[in-house]
This record gives structure tokens, sequence and C-alpha cells, in this order.
């Protein structure tokens, strides 16, 4: 059996109060998947995401990936990213993108910079300050706004660009950190539908390109059976279904999205 590039194992996070957001979920993601989230607002899905790339700190299991994913090195062991610290937890985020659905550029800057900011954490602090890229890294800035379709916009300001435009530039910047995982928080919430299924055609091809893991949450079910290759279904912070898309039945979506109103009316 291959080993999974994450498991996460028993994962529970709740508020400060005690109340529970994520309830003990048992996961396993392969190499190369690009997972479709879905669930009610409330469900748990931004928190689980957050969870991975520890901007939100889990309070109870565990989150394994083999530790030469992001320490460049042939050692087989896994290692729990919950319990990293200091120099591994800077280095499991560089390999590890968050795509956003408010795009989280810097409309000041043009295009071009704000791609090439995904290279800063692999910077030390004086190239990081004062902003300084080789030519190579401009080169390879210039290439991923190609493959994004953005290349005739590399010098404008960021915000000349529409809401699809700038997050087509989150993409190409997200690709500069070489990640093995691309995480994407309701990534075409707030484009229309022709934008969106724009933006989800570049992030399911330079996944496919890169063999970039994928987990992106989805707000709609069309979207969700059109780009994944697996759905994983939350509800009240427990998994309710995950399996193929091909099997999200009507069954099966309104339980995942009833399940929450039964037991909230509890």
């Amino acid at each position: 059996m291959r080993t999974p590039l994450l498991e996460l194992v028993n994962l529970k996070k709740s508020y400060a109060d005690g109340r529970p957001i994520l309830k003990g979920l048992s996961i396993q993601i392969q190499a190369g998947q690009f997972v479709g989230l879905i669930g009610l607002s409330g469900a748990g899905k931004s928190t689980l995401l957050r969870c991975i790339n520890r901007l939100v700190e889990p309070s109870e299991g565990e989150m394994l990936v083999p530790g030469a994913v992001f320490l460049n090195n042939n050692d087989p062991t896994r290692l729990d990213i919950s319990s990293l610290r200091g120099k591994e937890l800077r280095a499991w985020r560089r390999k590890t993108g968050m795509i956003f659905q408010q795009f989280n550029i810097v409309k000041r800057l043009t295009v071009l910079e704000n791609v090439l900011s995904g290279r800063l954490g692999y910077l030390d602090a004086m190239r990081t300050t004062l902003r300084i890229f080789n030519q190579q890294e401009k080169e390879t800035a210039l290439i991923n706004l190609e493959r994004v379709g953005l290349l005739s916009h590399a010098y404008k300001r960021a915000d000349a660009l529409s809401g699809g435009e700038q997050q087509r530039v989150a993409i190409a910047r997200t690709l500069m950190q070489n990640p093995s995982l691309i995480l994407a928080d309701e990534p075409v919430a707030s484009l229309d539908p022709k934008l969106a299924e724009t933006v989800l055609d570049i992030l399911k091809r330079v996944s496919q390109e890169d063999n970039i893991t994928t987990i992106v949450s989805l707000h709609t079910l069309e979207m969700t059976r059109r780009y994944s290759d697996r759905v994983i279904g939350l509800a009240q912070g427990e998994v309710a279904f995950d399996d193929l898309p091909a099997n999200l039945s009507d069954e099966v979506v309104a339980n995942i999205y009833q399940r929450f109103t039964r037991q909230a009316t509890k």
C-alpha cells in the first residue's frame, strides 16, 4: 500500500469555550489527488485547511506527512505536522501553497512582484526585507504567469486586474513555492460562473502537470463533480462522505447538507 502524502488521524479542533469544530477526522490523501471539500458554512472546511498549514492549531490528533516531502531528503520517516516547530514548520509552509477567496495579493504592486512574493519563504532575511530576486526567480515568475494566461499583464499594477485575473495571480504566486500540496479555501466563491470555471480549469491543469496534491473547498456541487477526483463532505465537523464524485448522489448530498439542520434543531 502506498504511503499517503497526508494522513489525518483523529484530528480535533475546539473553540476556546470547548465547542467542537472538528470531531476526530481520520483521512488519507494520496499524492496527486485533486480533492473537493464540500459542506455547509460552519461544517469545518476552512478550519480543516488552516489546521493542515498550522494557521490554526489543532486541539488533538496527528497530521502525518513524509519528511522527504518538505525537507528535501530521502528519509521515509513520517512527521506530525502538529508538532513541527521553527525551521521544520517554515519548511512545511514553504511546500504548502494557500489560495484564499479574497486573493490576498498586494494591489499596489505589479503582477510580477506579487508572483515573486511566493519565493519569499526561501530567501534570507536581507533579500526578503529588500525584496531582492535573482534572474532565475524572475524568469520562473514569468513562466508561471504564462501558465495562468497572464504574461501580458506582468508589469501592470495588480489592482488593474479583474477578480478572476487576481485569483490567477494567486495561483501563479503559489506555484513559485514549488508546492507539494495546495490548499484552496473557496477560491471561486466570489467569482461569476464563467470566471470561476476559468480559474478552476487552470488550477486543475497546473496541479496535474506538476503532480501537486490539491484540496479545494467548493460551494457548488456542479463544480465539485466536474473537477474533483475525490469528494469529502463535512457535516458538523465530521466526515459525512468520502468517495468518488460519481457516487455523490442526491441522497448523499441531502445527508451532508440536512444533517446540520437536523442536529441544529435538536
